[in-house]
């Protein structure tokens, strides 16, 4: 544990970013400490992946959610899978549905489609039994239809 806290600190001395939790590993359990080796997350997950806009996604009994700086649980860790944030949103999987999340961790489309694509910031394609919908960022379903429909290839 030693040498992995001193090598810690290294990696925070030479990057120069003193604001930034870094991840610690004991006993294969996961957590971050801060720029003066202060656990500040114990570490308790089985993976942790580093820190953007203020939240990481975690990982437990092969389910991931988000804390915040502080260790707290912002999204609950009941999803199959949490991608990267794109524009505002991230999609979150469970029991193989999808929905999204954005960045105040509000689950804004309950995961309940097949596949979301995400094309703005306020505009969404969904998927769900072979039918395509667009969505807005407020949940309003705009079209539903075919593909060709919602590209505007008809």
């Amino acid at each position: 544990m030693v040498r992995l806290f001193f090598f810690a600190i290294l990696i925070l001395a030479h990057s120069g970013c003193y604001s930034k939790r870094v991840i610690i590993s004991e006993e294969g359990k996961k957590g971050f400490i801060d720029q003066k080796g202060k656990v500040m997350v114990k570490p308790i997950f089985e993976k942790v992946y580093n820190y953007h806009n203020g939240y990481a996604k975690v990982k437990i009994n092969n389910s991931y959610g988000m804390i915040d700086i502080n260790g707290n649980i912002v999204l609950p860790i009941e999803y199959d899978s949490i991608s990267n944030f794109y524009y505002k949103y991230a999609k979150i999987q469970k029991n193989k549905k999808v929905g999204l999340v954005n960045t105040d961790m509000q689950i804004i489309i309950e995961p309940n489609y097949d596949d979301i694509k995400i094309v703005s910031e306020k505009i969404f394609i969904a998927m769900l039994d072979d039918k395509y919908g667009c969505i807005q960022n407020d949940s309003t379903v705009l079209i539903n239809g075919n593909p060709a429909e919602i590209y505007g290839t008809t």
